[in-house]
C-alpha cells in the first residue's frame, strides 16, 4: 500500500526501542550489595521509569491505529501526540 511505509517504519523503530528499554530496565531490579552502583542504579531508574511509562503509551496507540484500518493521516495523528 503506497504511504505506509514510512509509518512501519516508525512502528518497527517504536517496538525496537520499547524492547531495548525493557532489556534496560530489568537491569533495574537487580539485588547485588554493592552500595554504589545500587544508588547509580536507583537515579538511573527514576529518571528512566517516567519515560518508559511514555514509550509504552505511545506504542500502544501506534498499534492500536495500525491494527483496525485507520487511515494514514489518523496514524500520523496519534504518532505526532
Amino acid at each position: 500500500m503506497e504511504g505506509t511505509n514510512p509509518v512501519n517504519k516508525k512502528l518497527a523503530a517504536a517496538l525496537s526501542g520499547g524492547a531495548v528499554l525493557v532489556l534496560a530496565l530489568t537491569g533495574c531490579s537487580s539485588s547485588d550489595d554493592n552500595e554504589k552502583l545500587d544508588s547509580w542504579a536507583k537515579d538511573v531508574c527514576e529518571g528512566v521509569q517516567p519515560q518508559a511509562k511514555k514509550i509504552e503509551a505511545a506504542n500502544a496507540a501506534i498499534q492500536k491505529e495500525t491494527s483496525d484500518n485507520s487511515t494514514p493521516a489518523e496514524v500520523q495523528k496519534t504518532d505526532a501526540k
